[in-house]
């Protein structure tokens, strides 16, 4: 495969589900689903993952769990693929020549490549950077490249398609790496989907225009639609009916594109400035679908100055005369009458003229009335109208510092939205404030922000993240940017919207009085407490327990207030701090058994298998009417057994393919009666392989 050189530009923009700042190996998925199909789209979490999964390949597989409304006892399993890899090399550079994907070259360099190299000027830094992490920036920008290419996402082995759906089902998918748990353990990504629901793209809220001498700028805002599209398609018209695509390939920002609050921005040039232009957006998804177009936003290029003049250099001749120059592109000259130069000894008091001068001039000598000036340059259109840039402050020396503000306090809203204020200095020369943030007390605090001239700030904070706190520290600024000391830090907690993660089952067992229940609990840790709902019958379900408190962590519960021959229905919910609820765990279900003692099965033998790689199990028990099934109960190392498998009641024999090496396992047999009644378990059958 020929080297690829990737430009350093790429390195700032994988999103989508590269770079995760979880490190724990896993895979996380996304879906999306259509009218005829669910789409499945796919990511290691950690390169060194993602490397065994090309190796040994992903497992797809789908679990019917509800048809027509009801719950399917034992869920229909179908595997779409059990080695699901990325495709050969040659298959990507087929595809390569007759597309001319460019991420496509990324990604098969990547899994291909003997190296991956980065330009730079500073090429020795870089080398050492590549040999230190060449797993991750090949895992990164691999990522990256099927986030951007649908076409690279399927050759990848990130991408599946399922136009096997019914809509009176619900799924569950399963997509799991065939690695070795001796290798690696991975967590399994999972997604529960109902075929009915079709999944939406929401609207773009605003597209603004803002037009000027023949361009426009549009900026629209991204945080809302941020987890939905990654690329944006742009068009326009001139007539507001047939459309034009702006750019020939989908839009990805850079970070110089982004501006405060997740504003995109996207510059486009006008040919004729006295005729109007419709424009539109809507964003792709990594699924490559293309989301609602937005509201039509349109407007005319303006005569107006395309740029402002500014002081560019002020510099002392002697104790009185300052010396200013300003720039302002000559091509311009033509558009303006002349510049004004101004000054005020604060940014919003009233300004002095200071003089007049040509279309042509670009510097003079004048002399400063203040100890602090605000100087401004104006240049005075043919329009009739100013152009100016903001202020520019000459002070004399001074290294004194303004006092810390004090009173410094905040709150979040449920929005995300940040409301913060504090007591006004007092200093003559105070000039501002500058704000400065941490997600952490134990991690340095950054400014991101202008200089705030009020006792007050909006910010706003995402609410989808895994961090519950946010720091703010606040400085004082005079007016030669002397800064104070920070206050001291202000922590505020954020609005929890997401849901905890839902707690799982994992034993029952019926007796002739009570059902014991196991479950794993929750892994978000701002559980509040459990409940815990049984059905009886057709009967609404009911809590018949609490968990919170110092009973939060309890995982089993004993159900005495049973009555015989009724089928129970159990399922668990988690609810967090801020009373968000998880998702309803998969029901499991139980009855009361009988008093009857059943005979316990004899000649239980068992066989480790190498070669083949399985352990199996045979046993003797008597004919009986009643009998109907076997329970298999498998516990590994040290682990109590729990219920593993059942056996149909024409089997005397159980193979187990689903080991690892070096592993002793534990057995026990039950047989279960049409009746109700069961045999008493066996005793423990040890397996060592």
């Amino acid at each position: 495969m020929k080297g690829i050189l990737i430009s350093m530009f790429l390195a700032c923009q994988i999103a989508g589900f590269s770079q995760e700042p979880d490190t724990k190996h896993a895979i996380k998925i996304q879906s999306f689903v259509k009218k005829d199909r669910v789409l499945l789209r796919w990511a290691p979490t950690t390169a060194l993952s993602w490397e065994y999964c090309n190796q040994y390949g992903y497992t797809i597989e789908r679990y019917t769990m509800i048809r027509d409304t009801l719950f399917i006892t034992t869920p229909e399993k179908k595997v779409f693929r059990s080695s699901f890899k990325p495709a050969p090399q040659a298959e990507w550079e087929q595809y390569i020549l007759q597309s001319n994907d460019n991420f496509a070259a990324i990604a098969a360099q990547c899994l291909y490549g003997k190296s991956l190299e980065i330009e730079s000027e500073n090429t020795s830094i870089y080398q050492m950077i590549n040999k230190a992490k060449e797993t991750e920036n090949r895992f990164g920008f691999a990522l990256y490249s099927a986030d951007r290419s649908v076409k690279v996402a399927q050759l990848s082995a990130l991408w599946w398609s399922d136009s096997t759906i019914k809509k009176n089902e619900k799924y569950l998918y399963r997509v799991f790496s065939n690695t070795p748990t001796a290798i690696l353990r991975s967590d399994t990504a999972v997604a529960f989907i109902d075929a009915k629901v079709i999944s939406s793209l929401p609207l773009i809220r605003e597209l603004r225009a803002k037009f000027g001498y023949k361009a426009v700028q549009l900026e629209w805002d991204s945080r809302v639609v941020s987890d939905y599209y990654s690329a944006w398609q742009i068009e326009k018209s001139t007539d507001g009916k047939k459309w034009m695509a702006v750019n020939k390939s989908p839009y990805i920002p850079v970070d110089n594109t982004y501006k405060k609050d997740g504003i995109i921005s996207y510059g486009d040039t006008l040919g004729n400035s006295g005729k109007v232009f419709y424009y539109r957006i809507a964003g792709f998804t990594t699924f490559g679908e293309l989301g609602p177009y937005s509201l039509v936003s349109k407007g005319m290029g303006k005569m107006e100055v395309p740029v402002k003049p500014f002081i560019n250099e002020t510099k002392m001749m002697d104790k009185a005369n300052l010396y200013i120059s300003w720039e302002f592109p000559e091509q311009y000259n033509e558009l303006i009458n002349g510049f004004e130069l101004s000054v005020a000894s604060k940014a919003n008091a009233k300004y002095k003229l200071l003089g007049k001068y040509k279309s042509s001039m670009r510097n003079t000598i004048v002399k400063i009335p203040f100890a602090s000036n605000y100087l401004v340059i104006k240049a005075l259109g043919k329009d009739s109208a100013y152009y100016s840039a903001l202020p520019k402050l000459f002070l004399l020396e001074d290294d004194t510092p303004p006092k810390p503000p004090i009173g410094f306090s905040g709150k979040i809203d449920t929005l995300g939205k940040v409301f913060l204020k504090w007591n006004k200095n007092k200093e003559v020369d105070f000039y501002g404030y500058r704000l400065f943030v941490s997600n952490s007390l134990h991690e340095e605090f950054s400014n991101t922000y202008p200089i705030i001239k009020d006792t007050t700030f909006l910010d706003s904070v995402s609410i989808k993240t895994l961090t519950n706190y946010i720091y703010y520290k606040i400085a004082a600024l005079d007016n030669h940017y002397n800064q104070s000391a920070l206050s001291e830090p202000i922590k505020l907690k954020k609005p929890d919207k997401i849901p905890p993660s839902t707690p799982v089952f994992i034993d029952l067992i019926a007796s002739d009085t009570s059902v014991f229940l196991s479950w794993a609990l929750s892994n978000s840790k701002d559980v509040a407490k459990y409940e815990l709902y049984r059905t009886e019958k057709d009967s609404a379900e009911m809590v018949i327990a609490v968990f919170k408190g110092t009973k939060i962590n309890q995982s089993t519960f004993l159900d005495k207030r049973l009555k015989k021959s009724i089928l129970y229905q159990y399922h668990l919910i988690a609810i967090d701090e801020d009373s968000n609820r998880s998702a309803k765990s998969i029901a499991i279900k139980a009855e009361l058994i009988d008093n009857k003692v059943k005979p316990i099965p004899t000649d239980i033998n068992s066989k480790v298998d190498l070669e083949k790689g399985f352990v199996s199990l045979s046993w003797k028990y008597p004919s009986m009417a009643t009998t109907d099934k076997y329970l298999i109960y498998r516990g590994e190392n040290s682990k109590r057994p729990s219920l593993y498998k059942s056996v149909s009641r024409e089997k005397y024999e159980f193979i187990d393919q689903n080991i690892t090496l070096n592993t002793k396992y534990v057995y026990k047999i039950r047989v279960q009666h049409t009746d109700g009644g069961s045999s008493p378990i066996s005793s423990d059958i040890v397996v060592k392989y």
